[in-house]
């Protein structure tokens, strides 16, 4: 008897894998066992451009973080953000270029957008008040006031509507035209 018992030759054994070396415990796995394949299309990093983001070293093809990166500036591992890419050559490989990403809008954010629309002014008198009596040609969205028109309109007309100019063009170029 040498003093070890049965059951610590056995853990003894489990400790060495194939041919006595030992193998991988649980302990020593880490979450990134598949650090040689891209996280977003599980292929194997071959030959192709690779790149971390910024704030982290997950490595991703390149074309698969820029894809990802148009809807989300956050890495798909860890969701930390960053706000440009690391390209390199290889896995492992030393950064080569470093690449700025757009800055994605949240679902919890808002995005101000600037409105500020053209107003239509008035062909004649050249102004954009009144806007309830600013009729809208149908066939060049340029702007009258009603009774800017010779004649001028009491109402607005309830079927289409062609300023001077586009009534002269239509009437020329396809018969006479009953809407003025």
């Amino acid at each position: 008897d040498d003093g070890i018992s049965e059951d610590e030759e056995e853990d003894a054994k489990a400790g060495d894998g194939v041919l006595g070396e030992p193998s991988t415990t649980i302990s020593t796995m880490s979450s990134d066992e598949d650090a040689d394949t891209c996280p977003i299309c599980l292929n194997t990093f071959s030959n192709q451009p690779v790149a971390t983001p910024e704030n982290c070293e997950h490595y991703f093809c390149l074309d698969c973080i820029l894809a990802w990166s148009k809807n989300a500036n956050s890495c798909p591992v860890d969701r930390i953000t960053f706000n440009s890419i690391y390209l390199r050559k290889s896995y492992g490989g030393k950064v080569q270029k470093m690449i700025t990403v757009q800055k994605t809008v949240k679902e919890d954010e808002v995005e101000t957008v600037d409105l500020d629309l053209e107003q239509t002014n008035c062909e004649v008198c050249h102004g954009s008040d009144r806007e309830d009596r600013l009729l809208l040609c149908d066939g060049c969205d340029a702007g009258y006031h009603m009774e800017c028109l010779t004649p001028p309109l009491d109402t607005v007309p309830v079927e289409e509507w062609f300023c001077p100019e586009c009534y002269i063009d239509r009437s020329t170029n396809s018969g006479c035209i009953h809407t003025l």
